[in-house]
């Protein structure tokens, strides 16, 4: 809102020279009087009218940069979350499982067990290096730089070969383009692909599993099966899996891609569609 013009102020100022002058009548000046008047309280009205207003947008302007700071710091605090879980849960698996081999054949195979215990101070080396990429990150209230860079789809087969060395015998079918996946979408189906890798070794049986990835125009589509046991409870994989699938759920929302997950007759199917075109924007 907007103070009234001076013309009202001009009006006032002539009606004031007249009056002056004596050359109105007396009525007139009364008029003139109370015209003066009205004029200066409507002015001064809708100048603190518009002074508030303007304070009133200042600190709706404020709140707003202040609400979307907030945002911002709860979605990185909940991505850090998200890789540091997917870290420490993918690798400690990984050395779980070799320190078992490593104990069952320190007797009788110790090659074997010599090369489970190099997997084992691989993957710690590795775990270690990733969270303390993350700490160092947190630990710098002044950090303004980008994040520590997020795995890629580049290290798919990395990843493959950490997992079939700790046992799981995994076939893999690719459709299309992996190259076209980068950014945000090609860091979450790389995390969608550790953590089903991972609840399939932890929970599936048969030791095995198969994922296929289709790269589409628009989308790409990750689908990985396993084997599970008939425990007479159809749906979700065991609780200690939930976790890691409520994770794989919100970076998949945050894409605005879709995620099914259940059993399928004796399988544990999980498949994920996420938008090619939110890594190109965020690239």
């Amino acid at each position: 809102m907007s103070p009234h013009p001076p013309v009202s102020a001009g009006g006032a100022t002539i009606l004031l020279s007249l009056f002056e002058m004596g050359r109105i009548s007396f009525d007139v000046r009364i008029g003139a009087a109370l015209f003066v008047a009205a004029a200066l309280g409507d002015g001064a009205r809708s100048r603190r009218e518009y002074l508030a207003a303007v304070e009133e947008r200042a600190e709706r302007a404020e709140r707003t940069r202040e609400a979307e700071a907030q945002r911002r710091v709860s979605d990185e605090r909940l991505r850090i979350a998200r890789e540091l879980h997917d870290t420490v849960a993918h690798q400690l698996s990984v050395i779980n499982l070799h320190a078992g081999v490593a104990s069952g054949h320190m007797s009788a195979h110790p090659v074997r067990a010599e090369e489970a215990l190099g997997t084992i101070r691989s993957a710690a080396r590795e775990a270690l290096t990733e969270i303390g990429d993350l700490l160092r990150y947190l630990r710098d209230a002044g950090n303004t730089g980008a994040a520590p860079p997020r795995q890629g789809l580049d290290g798919l087969d990395a990843l493959l070969g950490r997992m079939r060395d700790a046992g799981l015998d995994i076939s893999v079918e690719v459709h299309g383009n992996l190259d076209r996946v980068g950014g945000a979408t090609g860091s979450a189906a790389y995390r969608v692909v550790q953590e089903a890798l991972t609840n399939a070794h932890k929970h599936g049986s048969g030791g095995s599993a198969a994922l296929r990835l289709a790269v589409e125009p628009d989308d790409i589509l990750v689908r990985v099966t396993n084997l599970v046991a008939d425990t007479g409870i159809a749906g979700d994989p065991a609780p200690s899996a939930w976790l890691g699938l409520t994770g794989i759920r919100e970076r998949v929302a945050v894409l605005q891609g879709t995620v099914s997950a259940g059993r399928s007759g004796s399988e544990y199917v999980l498949e994920v569609h996420l938008p090619i075109r939110q890594a190109a924007e965020e690239e």
